[in-house]
């Protein structure tokens, strides 16, 4: 099937959504049918009548457009460009006709770039489109239309990938042919037409492929399997061709197969022996005949097409040869569609043949005169170019041809035209250096046409100055620093035209910055990385395209200047001769420079304005108090340096990078004029080049080197010195937390242990006077066990109540047990290690492996030995300046890859908007998925901490993490938007019926009879039963069983019932939301809760309506069934976290993006009109201070539920509010605890 949401998501939102083709439709209105404007008023049924008026155009299969049809094709593609966008914003719900436009619309995209072949951008777009459709779409559900759909935008879109992206690798084969015979095995279930065709495409597919595996020596193709398709083809081809309705374009590309199979067996003969049978060459004469007879309509006998017996190849061969120039005339002077076909076959064959070389004039003069007016595709009329430059024989007439065929191929670079090209190249016979000078690079490609066009420009504007500047003494000169200039720009042409100049720029530079940053180890400094991630992406990030074009037009100025300047001698002094004005005004030359970018501006795909900057930049110093230079404006700025201290012979060569070194830094002006890694760089690159060639400035002699690689310990002290500069000065907007380090001033404190070894019992009033006097307080282990935490948990409970923090007690305590968990598991490393006899620093990613592992099996033996060992765990409370620390640290500095999963998971928190984000993460860490962290950062978020106030600080002995909590710190109101999804569900839910509302009026009425209660229950089978079970449910403890409805109204009251009824309408609502074990665990749970809230009201002796709280209770986690309903697998991952990590449930809810049950019960509660009380209990019943006015049944409901995950042991008594348990008077463990168990064993007992 082709759901609604693949086209919503592949085509809707990424091609009438994308900004590029946004712009590309503009440009195209002024081009659209006239009638168009009369389209922008036109209604939707209208506008989908016209679409498929358009798409069905085009439905029938193979279609071969002439180009006028084409024209046609393509104008009407404009006008459904802008109908389908129009219907993309009107109309969201798609049918199958809708979709089938889409899709149909994508097909033809395809096809009508498959023939043009000039756009990559436009090619990659719907190519991308068309492969997410056709991976999403589930074909075998889908109807046959939807087959026919599917199978069409994958004929369309394997042939414009081969088109475009063909390449000689088994890769690209195993693609295509994919696809291929996707189409092969439709088309046969179709019709004859359709399958002769998509055979004949999928063997000529292979011949491609065959073809390169004879001239490679590779086996792309498998041969047999290619004669069993080939076999199958022959035997096709022999009905079709007895077949009433055969069609003769079809006929004809597939008799074609047979000539082109032919060229591959002269192909191998050439390849095995150097030339090829007589035979061979017979049948490409016989063949010939057949195909012009076949297009003319000559009747001829078709099995000689696959017969080599055949009585035709028989003949004399003067008759033969006779007969083929006849045919040959005819196909030269034929108008017949089809015949541009076959010309482009005969030209690929008779290339081989020397005698005809002549002729291949006129075959390839007439093949593109019949693309031109018949059938223009540009990579047939490329390849029929190909193979006429292969027929030449001649090396000057040769050379001419191909550097035209290249230019033409570079003006719009396709991959597999420049393939083709670079194959064919290959296998010529033509010498190897002059097969590298005709090779296209894909750089070249870029910039070849712009140093066509500097030239051009220089050539033209010298032609001009010397054609109106009088013969003076003044000319002379001008003309000869014109020559000086003209071989400067030959040195410069030669480093813009050098593909591979930047080719390592990014890693080299990262690594240089990267190696400084461990030296001086800065792994702790996050403002350090992050700078240094930008400056490598910004590295990574140039354009070799756009650095080679502003490397050409730099120069461009200093000609103007030559031309214009009234100081012309001054031009030839050195710079240190100058005065600083001179050297202004000579310098202005790269404003003239930049003037030129304006003859380029009509191409629209090179950003002039960056081009401009760079530009503009090159004299600036690379790194100043002011700022710093672009990376190719300092690049520029070495390369000319390179040039002029070579080609003036102003430096001796072998010491030139010295020199270069030694200018970087400008003392007096205590700035970098150069950028001592790029000098680096270019130094080694070009050492790596071996023999480079030049032309002195002054004579244009041609000058040959080698440069030497230079290091020593001054110049990387240099490059360090940089390093360190460039990281100091460079500003950092996004600066993380963990990069803004600062040290805490050492003060006095105070051991939380005695010299006993005793835990100190700190109370609140001694932590109120840590407070006033600024006094520090520590905790030291080796392990922190549960004691050790639970005392902690106590000391941070008294600091935030003194702080009056009471409601970020449960958040800190979480933050403080990830902190506690993460030092004790470092302190285990170090033990693991020890015991494994392995070094952890040098082998620590080995190590690590096991560790999760070994530690949960040996954990008592390690325990063992961290107790012998001086490891140690600190935990701090600092207090100063209206502020509290709180400090964990070990005593050594952690391993670097355990500072960066820190930094990851600190780095990943930033940019995920909650916990249910955090769930979709891969773990990629063998320690775990970072999940703490990120969820105390969340935490953060969510109260509003900032993320500065968590710092960590590596030193050598000692790894600290601290977080400041200011007094004055005040936290985010409470959240109350629910996720849009969960709005939208609830929307979604009917009302309570309206049967159930009229008998609950009935139970209300003080009036009604039981009989007539009970008749009305007694309607509704479902309901009978639910009553009746909830009436002997563990909650009304009682004697005898309630048998019937009669019994339960007079025994438990109408009130009671008509809860019961009211509860059982709801689940049933709901009952599709999630499974029916779902809703039974959830009620078996809120039943738990609900003894428990009955026995605690007895328990503190509360004047509260029993059944109330039992619906209460039974109802408080209603919210959770529509939650999960939506997000299984994120409420799944909730309750894991719940579980793991000792926090409640409705904190992890808080930063879960919305998915709060209790928030969304009150949303269900308050629809459905519950009781006041039941809403309020729903919607607190986890938040308990937010009560207003049932308070005392919140607090209930809230310790029952409490208790249930406490007695399963997933919450500890530290988690639960303090306030509830002192109103219940249970703040003492043992008594609740005490009171826990005994009403779990109340409870089972009662069950049974």
């Amino acid at each position: 099937m082709i759901s609604n949401q693949l086209i919503t998501d592949v085509v809707v939102k990424q091609l009438f959504n994308s900004q590029d083709l946004a712009e590309n439709f503009l440009s195209q209105k002024e081009n659209l049918p006239s009638n168009l404007q009369n389209l922008q008023t036109i209604e939707t049924d209208k506008a989908v009548s016209h679409i498929d008026v358009l798409i069905s155009r085009y439905d029938n299969y193979p279609f071969y457009p002439d180009n006028n049809k084409f024209k046609e094709l393509k104008s009407d593609l404009a006008t459904l460009d802008f109908l389908l966008n129009k219907l993309a914003h009107i109309d969201a719900e798609l049918d199958f006709d809708k979709k089938r436009y889409y899709i149909s619309y994508i097909s033809l995209r395809l096809y009508v770039n498959a023939r043009e072949l000039n756009d990559p951008n436009e090619i990659n777009l719907y190519l991308d489109i068309a492969k997410n459709i056709l991976e999403s779409a589930d074909v075998k559900d889908a109807d046959e239309n939807e087959k026919l759909l599917i199978n069409n935008l994958g004929r369309n879109y394997c042939a414009l990938y081969y088109f475009a992206n063909f390449e000689p690798s088994p890769g690209c084969f195993s693609y295509c042919s994919k696809y291929l015979r996707d189409d092969l095995n439709y088309s046969k279930s179709q019709n004859m037409h359709n399958y002769i065709t998509a055979l004949t495409k999928y063997l000529c597919f292979c011949i491609d492929y065959i073809k390169d595996d004879i001239y490679r020596g590779s086996v792309i193709v498998n041969l047999e399997e290619f004669a069993s398709y080939r076999e199958d083809f022959v035997n096709t081809l022999i009905k079709y061709f007895q077949h009433k309705e055969a069609k003769k374009e079809i006929l004809l590309r597939s008799a074609l197969f047979f000539l082109n199979e032919t060229a591959l067996d002269i192909a191998r003969d050439i390849k095995k022996n150097g030339a090829f049978d007589k035979a061979l060459k017979t049948r490409i004469f016989v063949l010939t005949i057949c195909m012009v007879k076949l297009l003319n309509k000559e009747e001829f006998d078709y099995r000689a097409l696959f017969n080599v017996e055949h009585a035709y190849y028989k003949e004399e061969s003067s008759s033969i040869i006779k007969n083929l120039s006849k045919y040959l005339s005819l196909l030269l002077c034929s108008q017949a569609e089809g015949a541009e076909e076959i010309l482009r076959s005969v030209m690929a064959i008779y290339s081989n043949f020397k005698e005809y070389s002549k002729l291949m004039n006129h075959f390839y003069a007439r093949a593109l005169y019949l693309d031109a007016n018949r059938y223009r595709c540009r990579r047939r009329i490329t390849l029929s170019r190909i193979n006429f430059v292969k027929s030449i024989k001649d090396i000057i007439p040769y050379k001419n041809e191909i550097v035209k065929l290249r230019k033409d191929i570079e003006r719009y670079p396709i991959k597999a035209l420049i393939n083709y090209y670079n194959i064919e190249l290959s296998r010529s016979d033509i010498s190897q250096d002059a097969k590298n000078v005709f090779k296209i690079n894909p750089l070249i490609i870029d910039i070849n046409s712009y140093i066509l066009k500097v030239k051009r420009i220089i050539s033209d504007e010298i032609a001009e100055f010397k054609k109106n500047l009088e013969v003076t003494k003044q000319y002379e000169t001008k003309s000869d620093y014109l020559k000086f200039f003209e071989n400067e720009m030959s040195n410069v042409i030669k480093f813009a035209s050098d593909t591979y100049l930047l080719q390592d720029l990014g890693k080299i530079y990262g690594d240089i910055l990267d190696s400084y940053i461990k030296r001086e180890e800065l792994d702790y400094r996050e403002d350090y990385t992050i700078k240094a991630s930008k400056i490598k992406m910004a590295v990574v990030d140039v354009n070799p395209y756009f650095f080679a074009l502003a490397l050409l037009f730099s120069k461009l100025g200093k000609m103007r200047l030559i031309m214009d300047t009234d100081e012309i001698f001054k031009l030839g002094l050195k710079k240190k001769t100058l005065t600083e004005s001179e050297k202004e005004r000579i310098g202005k030359f790269f404003e003239y420079s930049i003037k030129y970018l304006n003859k380029c501006k009509d191409d629209t795909t090179v950003n002039w304005r960056q081009i401009g900057d760079i530009i503009s930049n090159v004299r600036s110093p690379a790194e100043s108090a002011n700022g710093s230079a672009p990376i190719e404006s300092r690049l520029i700025k070495i390369i000319s340096a390179i040039i002029n201290k070579i080609t003036r012979q102003d430096a001796d060569i072998v010491k030139l990078f010295n020199f270069l070194y030694d200018e970087a830094y400008l003392h007096a002006k205590r700035e970098w004029s150069l950028d001592p890694i790029l000098i680096y760089y270019l130094n080694r690159y070009m050492s790596k080049k071996g023999k480079i060639s030049l032309k002195f400035e002054l004579t244009g002699e041609k000058i040959e080197f080698a440069i030497l690689r230079q290091t020593n310990s001054l110049i990387l002290e240099n490059i360090y010195q940089y390093a360190r500069y460039i990281l100091d000065k460079r500003s950092s907007e996004d600066t993380d937390v963990m990069a803004q380090m600062e040290e805490l001033k050492e003060m006095n404190s105070e051991s939380l242990i005695d010299a006993k070894g005793v835990r100190k019992n700190i109370a609140y009033l001694d932590v109120m006077k840590f407070l006033k006097s600024d006094k520090s307080v520590y905790y030291e282990t080796k392990y922190l066990e549960y004691p050790d935490k639970i005392y902690i948990f106590d000391i941070l409970a008294n600091y935030l109540t003194a702080m009056g923090k009471t409601n970020l007690i449960t958040t800190f305590k979480f933050v403080i047990t990830q902190l506690m968990n993460n030092a004790n598991k470092s302190n285990l490393k170090r033990i693991y290690f020890k015991q494994k006899n392995m070094d952890i620093n040098q082998k620590y990613l080995i190590g690590i492996k096991d560790f999760m592992e070994y530690s949960a099996a040996n954990q008592d033996k390690m325990l063992e030995d961290l107790r012998q060992e001086d490891f140690k765990i600190k935990i701090g409370f600092q207090s100063f300046n209206n502020t509290l620390v709180l400090s964990i640290s070990n005593n050594f500095k952690i391993h670097g890859e355990e500072i960066r999963l820190i930094n990851e998971a600190i780095y990943n928190s930033k940019r995920l908007g909650n916990l249910k984000d955090a769930y979709k993460r891969p773990v990629k860490s063998m320690e775990g998925d970072g999940l703490g962290i990120i969820m105390t950062f969340l935490f953060f978020r969510k109260i509003g901490l900032p993320r500065e106030n968590f710092k960590m600080n590596v030193k050598e002995n000692e790894t600290v993490i601290k977080i400041t909590v200011p007094f004055s710190f005040v936290s985010k109101e409470e959240e109350q938007t629910i996720a849009e999804e969960i709005a939208k569900e609830i929307d979604t839910i009917p009302m309570i019926p309206e049967n159930i509302n009229r008998l609950r009026r009935l139970l209300n009425d003080k009036e009604a009879k039981i009989e007539d209660i009970e008749k009305e229950v007694l309607m509704d089978p479902s309901l009978t039963a639910d009553v009746l079970k909830m009436a002997n449910s563990a909650y009304y403890t009682r004697l005898n069983a309630v048998r019937n409805i009669r019994d339960a109204i007079q025994i438990l009251g109408t009130t009671a019932i008509s809860n019961f009824i009211l509860l059982s309408s709801s689940l049933r609502l709901l009952k599709d939301k999630v499974t029916q074990d779902r809703i039974e665990e959830i009620m078996k749970h809120s039943e738990t809760a609900a003894f428990y809230a009955n026995d605690l009201m007895r328990y503190k002796k509360l004047n509260l309506n029993v059944d109330d709280i039992y619906l209460a209770t039974l109802l408080h986690d209603i919210g959770k069934i529509v939650v999960e309903g939506i997000n299984p697998d994120i409420y799944k991952r909730i309750q894991q976290t719940m579980e793991n990590k000792d926090l409640p449930i409705e904190v992890i809810e808080d930063i879960a993006g919305g998915l709060s049950h209790s928030l969304t019960g009150a949303l269900l509660a308050k629809k459905w009109n519950f009781p006041d009380i039941v809403y309020e209990v729903i919607k607190c019943h986890h938040n308990p201070r937010t009560a207003e006015n049932n308070p005392d049944a919140v607090f209930v409901v809230y310790l029952a539920n409490a208790m249930t995950y406490f007695n399963k042991e997933k919450i500890l008594f530290e988690n639960i509010d303090m306030n509830v348990l002192e109103f219940l008077e249970l703040n003492d463990k043992e008594k609740f605890n005490k009171l826990a168990v005994s009403l779990m064993e109340s409870y089972n007992q009662k069950r049974k």
